[in-house]
């Protein structure tokens, strides 16, 4: 079974069973500088409008880095709006990695640290896919036991899922600004890009949907559904994660 255990050189790490996070779109995002992440939409020089000071132009050049990006993994947990709704509705988890254009500039364009980036970010929407696939799969094992649909299993087990999800992402992201971008090691960005390659294709059926990014952008659920005012705490105890 896949990402049952992460498996990559020099860096192990396990997922757990976990919980917890069209025209109008586009235009949303650029009002707002904000893009959220698409396959057919890589990174490039042009969305990082940020203004570096001139002691982040100073501090970069003597750690030889050209860029910084401005991200975060945004989610929400949607529940039925109405006691009748929970009878015949199964909640609903967004997960979307979002891009700040005025968080991110290049003080030289390199495309080297362009490449970079697009792993980094590649990792945030990893993450997400990661979040995602753990709730479809407890939702399929509930469904399996009660011989049809469970209500709950989302609602119970979201937000340890975005905590393994934010975990396994900070965690890589850290291990690769060690290794490739401090190191400037190419051989090692090389072999991750290939393995972070390879999780997103296996977990391909969990990619970023419009829906995930309308519901960002609009901040209103989806009809019959309200964001639940309370969440179940993590299963490991561990409080919202920063990622």
């Amino acid at each position: 079974m896949i990402l049952t255990t992460m498996k990559l050189k020099h860096f192990y790490l396990i997922i757990l069973i976990s919980l917890f996070a069209q025209q109008a779109i586009a235009q949303t995002f650029d009002d707002h500088y904000m893009i959220g992440w698409k396959a057919d939409q890589p990174l490039t020089f042009d969305l990082f409008e940020g203004q570096p000071t001139d002691d982040q132009i100073k501090k970069m050049k003597e750690k030889n880095l050209y860029a910084e990006m401005g991200t975060r993994l945004w989610s929400v947990l949607d529940v039925p709006s109405s006691k009748r709704g929970w009878k015949s509705k199964i909640e609903k988890a967004y997960f979307c990695p979002i891009f700040d254009k005025n968080m991110g500039f290049f003080i030289k364009k390199d495309s080297t640290q362009l490449k970079r980036m697009q792993l980094l970010w590649d990792v945030k929407e990893l993450s997400c896919r990661i979040a995602r696939y753990i709730l479809d799969q407890e939702q399929h094992k509930a469904d399996s036991l009660a011989g049809g649909q469970s209500n709950g299993i989302v609602f119970n087990l979201y937000m340890t899922a975005l905590n393994n999800a934010k975990e396994f992402g900070r965690g890589l992201s850290n291990y690769l600004s060690f290794e490739v971008y401090a190191k400037d090691n190419d051989s090692i960005f090389q072999e991750q890009r290939a393995l972070v390659d390879q999780r997103l294709a296996e977990l391909a059926k969990y990619a970023t949907t419009d829906e995930d990014i309308r519901r960002q952008v609009t901040n209103q659920p989806e009809k019959g559904y309200k964001m639940a005012e309370k969440i179940m705490g993590d299963l490991k105890k561990r409080p919202d994660i920063s990622y």
